[in-house]
């Protein structure tokens, strides 16, 4: 490998450190990815240039993937409110009009359980629309780690586990375990 290449390789490294650090900064996240890319293209060697394009082109997809399907996820569940007829515009059991958000380490066991993306999309929209208490959407956690906290059924083995504050009105989704985890805590 030539000198010139080893240096784009050493400032590549330092792109991609500062993409995973900045990772919630969309415009600086694509920005480096662009900025990536033109140095790759100055890289001589055509298989260490192509595999480099190729996984930034993966990351960028990635990227690109997980905002769509959120989007999706926000849209749809905009338009099941704003189509909702007038009679059904009544309070939920949880009022999470103080925001919704969700821990790292439950957006790392949404990674881990990526094959149920669709069921836990569909678990956490029925938590915030439910408009009684659901015991397999609402069940109170009586001990453990997580006593005070509420867990919902992804599956018969799976759980999210989340709290609401009655007064901020915010949920947080906290963590996804299994039933054996959830007893052992």
């Amino acid at each position: 490998m030539n000198p010139e290449d080893f240096q784009k390789l050493s400032d590549i490294r330092e792109f991609v450190n500062v993409i995973k650090a900045k990772r919630d900064d969309l415009c600086e996240v694509y920005s480096m990815i662009s900025q990536l890319l033109r140095i790759i293209s100055e890289i001589s060697d055509e298989t260490i240039r192509n595999m480099l394009k190729t996984g930034i082109i993966q990351l960028q997809n990635k990227v690109t993937e997980d905002i769509t399907q959120q989007s999706d996820k926000l849209l749809k569940y905009i338009s099941a409110i704003v189509s909702a007829p007038a009679a059904t515009k009544q309070k939920t059991y949880i009022d999470a009009t103080g925001g919704i958000s969700a821990t790292s380490e439950y957006d790392d066991k949404k990674r881990k359980y990526s094959s149920y993306n669709d069921k836990i999309a569909d678990v956490e929209e029925k938590i915030v629309r439910s408009f009684v208490f659901t015991k397999k959407l609402h069940e109170p956690i009586k001990h453990g780690k997580y006593a005070g906290y509420l867990h919902a059924r992804i599956t018969e083995n799976l759980r999210i586990i989340y709290i609401w504050d009655a007064r901020s009105k915010a949920l947080i989704f906290t963590n996804i375990l299994t039933k054996n985890e959830l007893d052992q805590t």
